[in-house]
This record gives structure tokens, sequence and C-alpha cells, in this order.
């Protein structure tokens, strides 16, 4: 069995939070019992950076040349990184996978892209702090719940 994951962090690729952690944890365990996984994050933190027994294909993620202040995030979020999904749903769908695996947001590109015939969606709803949020964030942040809602209609399962 073949399945892609997308993420766009995982841990030791970035950094040591809540979600690269879960989703480093998970592909590791996958490919440990003999599932072939091929996980699809944004470009890792360090070079070296790999995780033993998975394939990782690397979608480009561009950042904004704003400082990184609360504003600036949240425009960042609800452009590149909906532009990121974009990319790594057409590489899942492309390279091919009997399953796809997202981490919340990360399934709207694949949910975009895909097509009757295609892999079935699994969504897992976490790293989901757009949906927790004060008021003013909580309306910035409209396009990327959006983009997330879509997705876990889409979804196969959540």
């Amino acid at each position: 069995m073949k399945v892609g994951v997308l993420s766009r962090v995982a841990h030791p690729l970035h950094g040591y939070g809540g979600l690269e952690r879960h989703v480093g944890a998970m592909v590791r365990h996958l490919a440990a019992k003999g599932v072939e996984v091929s996980l699809y994050p944004s470009p890792p933190a360090e070079e070296d950076g790999g995780i033993r027994g998975v394939e990782v294909v690397v979608v480009p993620y561009r950042t904004l040349p704003w400082p990184r202040r609360a504003g600036f995030v949240i425009l960042d979020r609800n452009t590149n990184y909906l532009l990121w999904n974009l990319g790594a749903g057409r590489a899942v769908r492309t390279r091919g996978s009997d399953i796809v695996h997202a981490e919340a947001g990360a399934g709207f590109g694949y949910a975009w892209r895909r097509r009757l015939g295609d892999a079935p969606l699994v969504l897992q709803a976490q790293g989901m702090e757009e949906f927790k949020t004060g008021r003013l964030k909580r309306l910035a942040y409209v396009p990327l719940r959006l983009a997330s809602r879509y997705a876990a209609r889409r979804a196969d399962r959540v």
C-alpha cells in the first residue's frame, strides 16, 4: 500500500511542535509497518533532514518578504500556504497513492484537484488554530477556514 501524506511540516525536517511531532511519528510508524510512505512537506529547515524509510517529496513554499508579525503571518498563511497546498495536491496526485492522508488544511490542494478514480482522501483535523481565535483574527482567517472546510467536505473521512 502506498500512502501520500500532505503536511507542510514534520519533525525532524522542521521544528518540534505538536503537529510536527505527530506527523513525524505517524510516517515513521507507517514505514516501520511496511507501508510505502511519501511525505509532501515544505522545504526542510535542515539540509540533511530526512526521515528513515519515508520518501520526502519537497513542495516549494514561498514566504512573503515582510516581518513575521501577527498580521503578516496571517496574510502569509492565507496566500502562500494555500499556494503550497495547490502544489502539494498536484504532486501527490501526479505521483499516485492508494490513499492520501492530509493534516487539516493541507488537504485543500488535493481536494481541489481530485477527480473520479483518484485515491481516497482522509483528513485529520489537527493544527486548526485559525478556528479558535478572537473575532478579528477569526475574520482575517476566512480564506484559510473556507479552504479547510472545502477539504473536509470533499474528504472520504475526517
